[in-house]
Order: C-alpha cells, then structure tokens, then sequence
C-alpha cells in the first residue's frame, strides 16, 4: 500500500470516529481545549483560527477572548481550487458559507506575519505530521508564506493523536499539537 493509500484509509477512519461522538464528549472535549488555546494566545498578538465543521473542535469561543485582549484573529477564505488565505476578523463582521459550508470573512486577505496558527485535521502524529483533508490549501499556505507563518499548532480529540502520521514531501509539519489532553509540543 502506497503513502496516499494509506492517508485515505486512516482519514476516513479518524473523520468517521469524530462523526459518532457523542454530543456530550463534543462539548466536554471542546470545554478542556479552550483554555489551553488561550493561554497558548496570551503570548501572541495575532493568531489564525478555524470555524469548525464535521464535529472539529470549536474555537470559535477564542475570537471574545482575543477581542478582549486586542488579539487580532484571523480566518481562513478559499480564493480558488488550490488557494486559500487568511483574513482579519472581528465579531459582528459579516461571514458567508464557502463552497465546503465553512464560514469566511468578506474581509482583504492580510499580508503580514501571523503568529500563531490554529490548524484543523482529521489527525496529527506526535512527531508533528498532519492528516488534513486531501487538498493541500494549509500545506501549499504554509510553503508560500514561510516568513510570515509563526508557529503552527494542531488541535484534534485526545484519540486522534497517533505515533506518526505518513507523509509526502509537500506536507507541512505542525509545532504542536492541542487536544483536551494539553498542548504537544514537537522539537523539530
């Protein structure tokens, strides 16, 4: 079995594991991963998170909290078949669904540094590597704007935290990894 074959088996394992959970373990999960993250931000000036579909850890709670701490939060825009950017957000600015029922800003595609990044994906290995969803957007982000991407951390459940996940050449190692167990960091 080859590395693609591989990574499409253990993705439709972990996506179909996060579609049975239950409400209650969604909503536990999600309530011990929040204050990790926040703490993780209170370093940061800028940071990138996520809106989350298909039962991801929601981190939508962290844009109040970057608010309140003059934190700006960025979100991630599809802009084409291979491309996506990220884009200034704040509460109250108008979002709209993207082809993959993900809400975006309307807002310009920010060109500085972004320091911290929120990272979603069906699973992370110890060592850093990403089972993302099988399009390369955060991958091919991550190459382009290597000067400009602070560090990177993955956030999944406890159980989708494996030894190692196989990868490609393109494929872009995360700095860590956050689940309701506390936050992974990954010596590089």
């Amino acid at each position: 079995m080859n590395i693609v074959e591989n990574k499409i088996i253990l993705r439709n394992k972990f996506l179909k594991d996060r579609i049975k959970k239950s409400d209650d373990v969604i909503t536990e999960t999600h309530n011990k991963i929040l204050p990790y993250a926040r703490s993780l931000m209170s370093f940061h000036s800028t940071v990138a998170i996520f809106h989350s579909i298909n039962g991801e850890i929601d981190l939508a709670p962290l844009i109040a909290y970057a608010q309140e701490r003059e934190i700006k939060i960025f979100l991630p825009k599809v802009i084409s078949k291979t491309e996506i950017v990220f884009c200034p957000y704040e509460i109250g600015d108008k979002l709209v669904k993207s082809s993959f029922g993900v809400d975006e800003p309307l807002s310009e595609p920010h060109e500085g540094m972004i320091d911290l990044f929120f990272v979603p994906g069906a699973a992370f290995g110890r060592d850093g590597s990403r089972l993302g969803y099988g399009m390369g957007y955060f991958d091919r982000y991550f190459d382009k704007h290597k000067n400009t991407v602070g560090q990177k951390m993955g956030v999944c459940y406890h159980n989708h935290l494996i030894e190692s996940i196989p990868t490609e050449d393109h494929d872009i190692k995360m700095d860590g990894v956050l689940t309701e167990e506390g936050l992974l960091l990954v010596s590089q």
